[in-house]
């Protein structure tokens, strides 16, 4: 007896149209979604704040000072010795373009230091020997004290 093969042919089954997104995808991509979240807000929360703390915050009288040392020359040589107590107080690098400007104006015999200018420049020489600032800052001062 001989055993032929028979093969049964069926139609394919239809496939039925497969949704968008399936439940199980879209609770993974929520789940996915809410870790990056918090683990975003986690890292903003924690160094955030950090980057902020670099900034002092702005006093009444160093505002007043940063105002002054962009302002005109003759203001600032006028609350010159304000202006010196305030850079000793806060020792802020914000206010060495002040700090610069004065030390030009007594180096170069501005019409607006008159009688003050020598004593002017010994309390600017004392200050920029204090303060920790830049090396044009201290070549200044090292001129102002040579100052006659």
């Amino acid at each position: 007896m001989k055993l032929d093969p028979v093969f049964l042919v069926a139609p394919e089954p239809e496939r039925r149209a497969s949704a968008v997104c399936t439940r199980r995808a879209l609770a993974l991509w929520s789940l996915a979604a809410a870790g990056l979240g918090l683990g975003a807000g986690a890292y903003l929360a924690r160094w955030r704040p950090a980057r902020a703390a670099h900034e002092p915050p702005l006093d009444a009288s160093l505002a007043w000072a940063l105002d002054l040392q962009s302002g005109p020359l003759d203001g600032l040589l006028a609350a010159a010795d304000a202006f010196l107590a305030r850079a000793v107080t806060f020792a802020d690098p914000r206010l060495e373009p002040g700090l610069r400007r004065l030390g030009e104006a007594v180096l170069e015999d501005h019409p607006l230091c008159g009688p003050e200018r020598l004593p002017l420049a010994r309390k600017l020489a004392a200050v920029l020997s204090a303060l920790p600032c830049s090396e044009e800052l201290r070549t200044l001062g090292e001129r102002l004290e040579r100052l006659r």
